[in-house]
């Protein structure tokens, strides 16, 4: 296990969606990406290198901002209900 200190994170998940050949696995609770364009446009980037992304996020109908980012990557969510979220 590895913990990544909070001014190392968006590295790590840049390096992480490059390097990804085959499939790619986010989760998140909420998204944001206004502030995040390079995550953005490397997950787009991915997805065009023909990676499988899944992207899960939580079910919560307040959320379905986060949804439309998602969507307007070209992924469709995979909406996971809050319950599951606090179990991990």
């Amino acid at each position: 296990m590895k913990i990544i200190p909070p001014y190392q994170i968006t590295s790590e998940i840049l390096t992480l969606i490059h390097e990804a050949e085959e499939y790619l696995i986010l989760v998140s609770p909420y998204v944001n990406f206004n502030n995040w364009e390079s995550i953005k446009v490397a997950i787009k980037n991915a997805s065009n290198r023909n990676v499988k992304v899944k992207f899960y996020c939580r079910l919560d109908n307040e959320n379905f901002k986060s949804w439309e980012q998602i969507e307007a990557l070209g992924i469709q969510p995979k909406l996971v209900k809050n319950e599951y979220f606090s179990r991990l």
